[in-house]
């Protein structure tokens, strides 16, 4: 991948003193990283590894920065709380006539998975980043023919979920974990993370590749809404009910890479692909304002 390869070599170049600046002292001292990461305080460090002006360095040195400045949210500030000692938070607001406009946020923690496929032992438990929580948005722009609503949105994203996932696999090289998990709240975040995830059951990644190949048919909002309103139907399954959040999984190691790319797991894969047949119902089509918004 070009992009990957971009990003590499500029993460290559990122050290770990310039992630863990420090915003008062410029950068943290060996002795308060050792503290910090032991006390029982908990750390100031995001994931144990990433302040807030080192974060805001790489994401200026990524260029991810003057991407979402283009979009007049140039009056950037952040909060981060890593206050619990499982699960840290990170925001970024757009600041306007006195207003916090919300443009990301991202709440995560490490912990282990172990897919169901794999017998359940320590050993072959996967040590994870987990995502709880990302949204990615312009609070300054309206929904359009080209971005329409889909569902669970607020607002228009920001177009760069495929640079961010990148990112995640960065983490969770620098991390040393086996891979990072999010679990998608709807089709249409799933579709956006299929360019890097996979679901980690083999039959709902064949479901996967079959919804794929839906939206080659029918744009994504109208999927993503006859979806949300029950109007899918599958050769098979009939009616398909209402979405199932499900792990998917970036793969960041060796072990996990080779789960993916088995024989057993591919075979189930294209078996589920093979049966499944999905379709919107005759008839149905999402109906949106002169705004784009979604009606009922």
């Amino acid at each position: 991948m070009k992009r990957r390869r971009r990003y590499r070599n500029i993460v290559s170049h990122i050290t770990t003193l310039e992630l863990i600046q420090s915003d008062d002292s410029g950068l943290l001292m060996d002795g308060d990283l050792f503290s910090d990461l032991t006390g029982g305080r908990g750390t100031d460090l995001f994931l144990g590894q990433y302040s807030e002006r080192g974060i805001m360095f790489a994401l200026e040195k990524l260029g991810l920065l003057d991407r979402v400045k283009i979009k007049r949210l140039d009056n950037l500030s952040v909060f981060m709380d890593t206050s619990r000692p499982f699960q840290h938070l990170f925001r970024l607001h757009h600041n306007e006539d006195g207003k916090h406009h919300l443009v990301a946020e991202l709440v995560m923690r490490r912990g282990t998975f172990t897919p169901p496929e794999i017998k359940s032992t320590t050993a072959n438990s996967w040590d994870i980043l987990v995502v709880e929580w990302l949204t990615l948005q312009n609070p300054l722009a309206s929904f359009s023919s080209r971005s329409p609503q889909l569902p669970h949105q607020d607002f228009p994203g920001l177009g760069l979920a495929k640079e961010v996932l990148e990112i995640f696999y960065w983490m969770g090289r620098r991390a040393r974990c086996n891979g990072v998990l999010i679990i998608p709240n709807s089709v249409a975040a799933a579709m956006i993370y299929s360019g890097e995830f996979a679901f980690v059951d083999p039959c709902r990644q064949g479901m996967m590749k079959s919804i794929q190949k839906l939206c080659k048919q029918q744009s994504l909002a109208q999927v993503a809404w006859a979806w949300e309103e029950e109007k899918i139907v599958g050769k098979k399954e009939g009616k398909m009910d209402k979405w199932k959040p499900a792990e998917m999984l970036l793969p960041t190691s060796r072990s996990t890479k080779k789960y993916f790319r088995s024989r057993s797991y591919r075979g189930r894969v294209k078996k589920k692909e093979a049966v499944t047949r999905l379709q919107i119902e005759p008839g149905y089509e999402k109906r949106f304002t002169s705004h784009w918004q979604a009606c009922d």
